[in-house]
């Protein structure tokens, strides 16, 4: 039987019947649905969009709360894959993440301590290559051999933001 519970007390019973239609009332079990609103879980750090250079230990950190009761842990993923967590509360709750070149998406899961939990706002950040090599291709007009393919490469020292090369 499937049976949608509404809050407040309740007593189960259950009724089993023979082939001759005869039945027995089963004892009571004495219930109290309660409402579990989850916790709520923010990433307070780093901010989104931060840049960091490889190789770099991200530390993250996340606020939690629980209306009704305590938040026991927070599970911290990047790129949705469990990374680490903290369970000792209180808040703020932190890991530290050894980094990978490339982007990362930061989200934090809170539990409390009566099994309800939230999953965080994403917070995206980037890991540069410290040895990646700033270029620009530029178009100019240029006069050329007609027997050769030209295209201008300007190299540059700052190019901001570069997450690879190639």
């Amino acid at each position: 039987i499937n049976w949608t519970a509404t809050l407040g007390p309740h007593t189960l019973t259950a009724r089993a019947y023979d082939n001759n239609g005869a039945s027995t009332l089963s004892s009571g079990i004495n219930i109290n649905v309660t409402s579990n609103p989850p916790p709520a879980v923010a990433i307070t750090a780093p901010a989104n969009g931060a840049l960091f250079t490889a190789p770099a230990i991200v530390s993250i950190s996340a606020n939690a709360s629980d209306p009704n009761g305590t938040v026991d842990s927070v599970q911290f993923f990047v790129n949705s894959v469990y990374a680490g967590s903290d369970i000792t509360p209180p808040s703020p709750f932190t890991f530290d993440w050894t980094s990978v070149i490339g982007t990362a998406t930061l989200t934090a899961r809170a539990w409390d301590n009566n099994g309800a939990s939230t999953l965080s706002a994403p917070v995206n950040i980037n890991v540069l290559d410290p040895n990646a090599l700033g270029y620009r291709v530029t178009t100019v007009v240029a006069n050329c051999s007609q027997n050769l393919f030209c295209m201008p490469v300007t190299a540059v020292d700052a190019v901001d933001n570069i997450i690879g090369y190639d």
